[in-house]
């Protein structure tokens, strides 16, 4: 148990702080990487995926990581002329969306094994790398290193307005789909109010740092007696929703219980048939 809040106290610590700590692999581990994500068909099938990929990555290698401008990338990278204009003209965002996509493609598919893991947060052109995901993790210089990789799925509180009757029913929804999912074979959990603690303090920050690959999400909403409920998995590392489902049923005092037993069975049933398209095992932060 004091492991566990030891490891949640460094989580957040990284979350308040302006420059989270980096992990940093050999360049052979990364062209090793490199090698394997080159072979997938999204990036053998296309040369601009190739290239732009190699192109970043050596510039971050190479400590060039603040030129990786719009403007270079379609210099260097798309061969677009000198006088080119990406105020104008929006091709590199367009190549960094099917990149980014590309990459999430290899990564649920056959990139789940892997060590090393790179991917292009929105908003920069600068790739990030980190470790694989976990089944088990061993403590080494300070950092969290992967045994055995598995994908992590995260549960986040459930957005709602601010009513009493919608707060009972939202905190037990996360609580029973968190515990339900504890009960089947290749899940791991969290406790949910650990991670609903955590996750108000560190937000969206906690995905990136705890390395979810995977966020549940929802949102409740209640007229008179109707309730709307919205759940989400969104990929984190890409902001893509890949799974979505609305549930609309009427509520009242009492069946409040058997609501949430019916909704938290077919999240669940409906999220594990997606999974085992893409997935061998799955663990679960929750």
């Amino acid at each position: 148990m004091l492991l566990l809040f030891s490891i949640l106290h460094n989580i957040v610590m990284k979350a308040n702080s302006e420059h989270p700590e980096e992990i940093n692999f050999s360049r052979d581990e990364i062209d090793e990487e490199i090698q394997k994500i080159l072979k997938h068909p999204s990036f053998a099938s296309s040369k601009i995926l190739k290239r732009f990929l190699l192109f970043i990555i050596d510039q971050t290698l190479l400590g060039q990581a603040n030129q990786l401008k719009e403007y270079t990338i379609a210099v260097s990278v798309l061969n677009k002329p000198k006088d080119f204009k990406p105020q104008i003209n929006g091709v590199v965002r367009v190549h960094a969306g099917n990149l980014r996509r590309a990459l999430n493609n290899y990564y649920i598919n056959k990139g789940t094994s892997d060590f090393v893991r790179i991917f292009i947060p929105k908003g920069t052109y600068i790739p990030q790398f980190t470790y694989g995901i976990t089944e088990t993790t061993r403590r080494k210089n300070d950092d969290w290193v992967s045994t055995k990789t598995q994908t992590i799925i995260g549960v986040a509180p459930f957005t709602h307005l601010d009513n009493s009757f919608i707060n009972c029913f939202a905190d037990g929804l996360c609580t029973q789909l968190s515990s339900d999912l504890a009960n089947i074979k290749n899940f791991s959990t969290i406790a949910y109010p650990v991670m609903r603690n955590l996750f108000e303090r560190a937000n969206w920050k906690l995905t990136s740092l705890t390395g979810i690959q995977h966020l549940i999400a929802g949102n409740i909403q209640l007229i008179q007696d109707q309730l709307r409920i919205n759940v989400q998995l969104i990929e984190t590392n890409t902001n893509i929703q890949v799974w979505n489902r609305v549930y609309e049923r009427k509520i009242n005092d009492t069946n409040m219980f058997k609501l949430q037993d019916e909704i938290v069975n077919l999240v669940i049933a409906q999220i594990q048939e997606f999974y085992n398209s893409v997935h061998n095992s799955i663990a679960v932060v929750a």
